[in-house]
């Protein structure tokens, strides 16, 4: 190359680095995320998630896992950015590596690609005269009453108005689109919500929930099974209302939903269902105190005929199908924590629970010893609201009482080391009431071993 071509590439680099810094410069460049590190021991994790087979001796493991999550927000203004979501899993330190696999990596010599797409949504005011608020994309949502029916990463629209003492809000979410013709067999879920403050301290609320189960293919056929899906096709309508209220020393949460409509072949029955929870956060002594119970309906035979199993959302993509998570219990093995990143074996693993329903009570109390030092403690218990074949001999509803408890210290401003525990006394509805031993090794009149879990976690958040 000559001299007078060096010089003209060289320009023309300069000016196309000029050219593309110029917007950059214009823009404010935000990273933010999460490390969790955790050791768990337990008889009843195993490195997977799910919901738990209760067996009579089950083994105790002992794993490492971690989580780290990665994100960048381009921030154009107060009224555009973009947003991007981004995730990496080991699920046990040496399970894997020089492979494709979501969620390993972690063996020696490393060099997995295992980088996952939480989500990228488009976030922008429109400049009216109310100012009215889109998220377009792949984006985090939870309905309004906990988490019962749905608390995921779903590809949508939502728009969203605050005004006169209202936030309203009217999503459209797209969970499956799965026929050869695009938009013709797809999984649809519309979400309206309404609050209102009625002053400072008391908020009421309502909302109107459309699930729509388009796919008309059978569960059997899919990744996901998930249990509540026994209809091929569906349409759910859902109304609810909620509220929050401080009175006192106390904060007052709680919501109601009724769920309607029909499940299609090869049911062939109408739906009448209901959830709902209610939550209590009170300032007593040096902490808090927490009063949480929830109950959702099942059914004896929700394969044939109407129904009055609740619907919550499940995956048709993968065997951890659960796409629904109540996290105010703050239970561990009775239902999924909010510290779980990998791996969760939970008795009760979502809201619908095999057509059976749940009903769940906790009380617990949160507390700082120090500027550092923080703990807290939680006992629960749990139980099925009907029987159905998922365990037709069950001797009782009562599936059982868990007790946990968390010390924690907080090494940094935003780096945390606790160590936590649970325990379980499984109840009757795992009692062997035959005359010979089960598939699961429990002998007649005998219920199986209980569960319990240790784990040491350090949590990172940037």
């Amino acid at each position: 190359m000559s001299f007078k071509k060096k010089i003209l590439a060289v320009a023309a680099v300069g000016a196309l680095t000029v050219a593309t810094a110029v917007p950059a410069m214009a823009l404010e460049n935000e990273f933010h995320g999460m490390y969790r590190f955790k050791f768990n021991m337990s008889n009843a994790y195993d490195a997977s998630s799910g919901p738990f087979t209760v067996k009579d001796n089950p083994k105790t493991k002992e794993y490492l896992e971690q989580r780290a999550r990665l994100m960048y927000i381009a921030k154009a203004s107060d009224d555009l950015r973009l947003v991007t979501h981004f995730e990496l899993d080991y699920s046990k330190f040496g399970d894997g590596s020089y492979d494709i696999k979501r969620g390993q990596g972690a063996a020696i010599g490393a060099d997995e690609i295992n980088l996952e797409t939480k989500d990228i949504y488009l976030d922008f005011n429109l400049p009216t005269a109310v100012p009215v608020n889109f998220k377009v994309g792949m984006q985090p949502w939870i309905d309004s009453y906990g988490g019962l029916v749905v608390n995921a990463d779903m590809a949508g629209v939502l728009a969203s108005a605050k005004y006169a003492g209202f936030s309203n809000s009217l999503g459209f979410f797209r969970f499956d689109d799965k026929g050869a013709i695009a938009g013709k067999n797809s999984r649809d879920f519309l979400a309206l919500d309404t609050k209102y403050s009625l002053n400072k301290d008391v908020r009421i609320g309502a909302s109107y929930y459309l699930l729509n189960d388009d796919l008309d293919v059978a569960t059997s056929t899919l990744t996901g099974k998930d249990p509540a899906r026994v209809a091929n096709s569906s349409i759910v309508h859902m109304l609810g209302l909620n509220g929050q209220a401080k009175v006192g020393i106390a904060t007052i949460d709680g919501g109601f939903l009724y769920q309607f409509g029909n499940l299609e072949a090869p049911v062939n029955g109408h739906l009448s269902a209901f959830g709902g929870y209610v939550g209590s956060k009170v300032a007593v002594g040096p902490g808090t105190l927490n009063v949480v119970a929830a109950y959702t309906t099942g059914d004896s035979n929700p394969s044939t005929g109407n129904s009055n199993a609740f619907q919550s959302v499940g995956n048709t993509n993968s065997g951890s199908f659960s796409e629904n998570t109540f996290y105010g219990a703050n239970m561990h093995l009775l239902m999924r924590s909010k510290y779980e990143i990998n791996s969760s074996r939970n008795l009760i693993y979502s809201s619908n629970n095999n057509n059976q329903g749940m009903t769940v009570g906790s009380l617990g109390y949160d507390m700082k010893f120090t500027d550092k030092l923080y703990g807290n403690a939680n006992v629960g218990f749990g139980a099925i609201s009907k029987t159905n074949s998922t365990n037709a001999t069950a001797d009782s509803k009562y599936l059982g009482t868990e007790i946990n408890a968390e010390v924690g210290y907080k090494l940094y401003d935003n780096l945390n080391a606790s160590v936590y525990g649970a325990y379980v006394a499984l109840g009757d509805y795992f009692k062997n009431v035959g005359t010979t031993t089960s598939s699961t090794g429990v002998a007649p009149g005998k219920r199986p071993n209980d569960l319990f879990l240790t784990t040491v976690m350090l949590n990172y958040v940037f």
